[in-house]
């Protein structure tokens, strides 16, 4: 298990905490975060609490985005 954190940005500048959570090495691991809908949101950055600069970022059509 590695611990991250995953943040929110409408512009890939200035973001925002949105979750803490624990990413399982298993590929196909899932994370549920609930993105308020009255946000604009357009990347996600997940970022690694243990390493410094183990981060990545991508707009969000990048990542599994399923809603109900």
């Amino acid at each position: 298990m590695k611990d991250i954190n995953i943040y929110t940005s409408t512009n890939g500048t200035s973001w925002t905490l949105i979750k803490s959570a624990q990413l399982s090495k298993v590929s196909g691991s899932w994370i549920n975060v609930n993105l308020d809908a009255t946000i604009s949101t357009r990347y996600l950055k997940v970022e690694s609490v243990n390493s410094w600069g183990d981060f990545f970022y991508s707009h969000l059509a990048d990542f599994g985005v399923f809603s109900n």
